[in-house]
Parts: structure tokens; C-alpha cells; sequence
């Protein structure tokens, strides 16, 4: 019984997500982007919170309170989801990568550690649910 426990929670772990970027001179390359283990997300769920504000009707009302401390939590989860796909990377590497593709990364980020489909969808109904 426990194996089929183990088993079925197997199957719903969070996978890889890829991370697709097109130059300018249309060359595209693909970056897998790992999930985040269990002692990363308090600090992933805080950064995600700072997009607390978009909306489908407002997707960048979150800037209006972007501080230099969210931006700075903002760019260490991102950091640290190149860290842990690309451990062999030195740091002058992972800083000017994510630099360039700070969004990109965290789109993939949010997808890969599930708020993005389903989980994104309940959250958005309960923050409207909320409301009313």
C-alpha cells in the first residue's frame, strides 16, 4: 500500500520546465529550468507575491509597488532557479544571464513550481472570490 502511495505522489512532483530565448538574429536556444526544492519556496512564495497586483486587465499593476527590495528578492529566486539548473555556471555568468532574462526566467520559474496553469487559475478565482 505505502509503494502506491509513493508512486502516486511521483507523479504529481513538479518536472523541468523549458526556457526558450530567441536572439537577434533569430538563433534560438532552449535552457531547462529545474523546480525548486522544499527549503527554496519560502522564499520563491514571497517573490511571487510581488504579482500580487496583476490582473488579465492590468498584467503590470504590480510595478506601481515594485521597491528595491522586492526587486532585489524578485532577482535572487530567479538566481537561484539558474543556480540549481546550471550548478556548473560561475556567478558572473548566472548574474548577466539573468540580467538579460529576468522575465523569461521567472515565467518559467512560476510554471515549473506550479502557480502557473491549474494552481494560477484557483488562485486568480480565489483572489476574486475574495473580493466579492
Amino acid at each position: 500500500m505505502n509503494e502506491k502511495a509513493i508512486e502516486a505522489a511521483k507523479r504529481h512532483l513538479a518536472r523541468p520546465g523549458k526556457l526558450v530565448l530567441e536572439d537577434e538574429s533569430g538563433n534560438k536556444d532552449e535552457f531547462e529550468i529545474k523546480p525548486f526544492a522544499v527549503d527554496d519556496l519560502p522564499e520563491y512564495l514571497e517573490a511571487s507575491a510581488i504579482f500580487a497586483d496583476a490582473s488579465e486587465e492590468n498584467p503590470v499593476a504590480w510595478l506601481k509597488n515594485l521597491t528595491k527590495d522586492k526587486s532585489e528578492k524578485l532577482v535572487n529566486v530567479a538566481k537561484k532557479a539558474i543556480q540549481i539548473s546550471y550548478p556548473d555556471w560561475d556567478e558572473q555568468t548566472v548574474n548577466n544571464f539573468v540580467a538579460a532574462n529576468l522575465m523569461p526566467i521567472m515565467e518559467v520559474v512560476f510554471r515549473v513550481n506550479h502557480l502557473g496553469g491549474r494552481a494560477q487559475r484557483r488562485l486568480e478565482r480565489i483572489k476574486r472570490l475574495a473580493k466579492t
